[in-house]
């Protein structure tokens, strides 16, 4: 009796290290997925002569759509003036920034992480006219400025603004507008990162735990 509680006790600790090794390598696997990043800024300048393209890094694909709010296509632009403004805009704006009225989304990676951090840029200072000139993004449900779900706010001044946004389930687009009423506060997408999620953190301390449990079921 002694010799197989000692068996089936062993049998549990094996097994709970066994689960261990694999949240641990799910772990180790976990960041080279959430390392990449999306630079609109590298992709040269002018028009892309359509309104959707897509885009890869490390095996991952965004496709962008560019539309304004009466769901007429606008063709992409490439922004990149050598000095501040960098990034995705649209072919419609004498100045290729995303204006009042249009908007880009973007069809993320359905397999992939829900985290993800976006770069604008161009963002002008507001007037006094109209102190409340931002840029917005939506998730949505469509291309087509359906389904949206307001997620963040920024407002100027003219520098690289950084957001941190999470799709929620049923989302898989992302939109970015120009809230300006008047115009002024226009915005270019620079670029997007994605983010770690919250479940590798809890992969690693369920592996660190049961590794820990291990130990003692052997020591004991």
């Amino acid at each position: 009796m002694v010799l197989g509680k000692s068996y089936l006790g062993e049998q549990s600790v094996n097994k709970v290290t066994y689960l261990s090794a694999l949240a641990l390598l799910a772990v180790g696997a976990a960041p080279s997925a959430n390392a990449i990043t999306w630079d609109f800024s590298n992709f040269g300048a002018g028009d892309l002569g359509s309104y959707t393209k897509t885009f890869t890094a490390g095996g991952q694909s965004i496709t962008a759509y560019g539309s304004t709010m009466a769901l007429a296509h606008v063709d992409l632009w490439y922004k990149n003036d050598g000095s501040s403004e960098q990034g995705l805009g649209l072919a419609n704006d004498p100045q290729h920034e995303i204006i009042a009225g249009n908007f880009i989304s973007l069809l993320m990676p359905t397999s992939f992480t829900r985290t993800y951090n976006l770069t604008l840029d161009s963002l002008q200072s507001p007037p006094a006219s109209n102190p409340g000139e931002t840029a917005n993004i939506y998730e949505c449900t469509s291309a087509t400025n359906t389904g949206c779900k307001l997620l963040a706010s920024l407002t100027g001044p003219p520098v690289e603004k950084d957001v941190i946004v999470t799709l929620g389930a049923g989302f898989n687009y992302l939109e970015v507008t120009d809230a300006a009423g008047g115009g002024g506060a226009n915005v270019l997408l620079e670029a997007i990162s994605s983010v770690p999620e919250p479940a590798t953190l809890s992969l690693l301390g369920l592996g660190l735990a049961g590794v820990g449990f291990a130990r003692r079921k052997r020591t004991s």
